[in-house]
């Protein structure tokens, strides 16, 4: 892969996992449930998008193949495990897509483990890492100025 292409993609990456952190700030009235379902979609086209440009480059290039340390062992083993009782609890169905409430059924679980694979391989400087922090602690900032705004 020509290695312009290969930055172009990873800051594309970048960019869509540091935008999930602004969903909070996300609602739309037009929903039924205005303040999750549009987080909720957003997040999942997000990853997705995300997902499919990393395993690119994974695939491509050696050097963005998963890792997994102690952390991602024990999550991978937690997914697993929740997996497995979706599959052998009273509802697959309902194990799987979750409710239109909550909508934290495993396909959201699911997603949830892709946006933690694809972060923990693709930010691995410290800049990365104070840049999401950053950026999570704006978006702290902002809800809480929307909230007193609301007071």
């Amino acid at each position: 892969m020509p290695l312009q292409l290969e930055k172009y993609i990873v800051v594309i990456i970048k960019i869509g996992l540091l935008s999930v952190l602004f969903l909070p700030l996300l609602a739309v009235g037009s929903f039924y449930f205005p303040f999750i379902v549009p987080r909720n979609i957003a997040f999942r086209i997000i990853t997705e998008f995300i997902f499919v440009l990393y395993l690119y480059l994974a695939l491509a290039d050696s050097a963005y193949r998963p890792r997994f340390n102690l952390l991602a062992k024990i999550i991978t083993a937690f997914f697993i495990v929740l997996f497995l009782a979706s599959i052998t609890g009273v509802n697959f169905l309902s194990s799987l897509w979750g409710d239109y409430e909550r909508m934290g059924g495993l396909f959201h679980l699911a997603h949830l483990y892709l946006y933690f694979l694809v972060l923990i391989n693709i930010f691995k400087t410290k800049e990365d890492w104070l840049k999401a922090l950053t950026i999570t602690l704006l978006v702290s900032l902002m809800a809480s100025f929307i909230a007193f705004g609301q007071y």
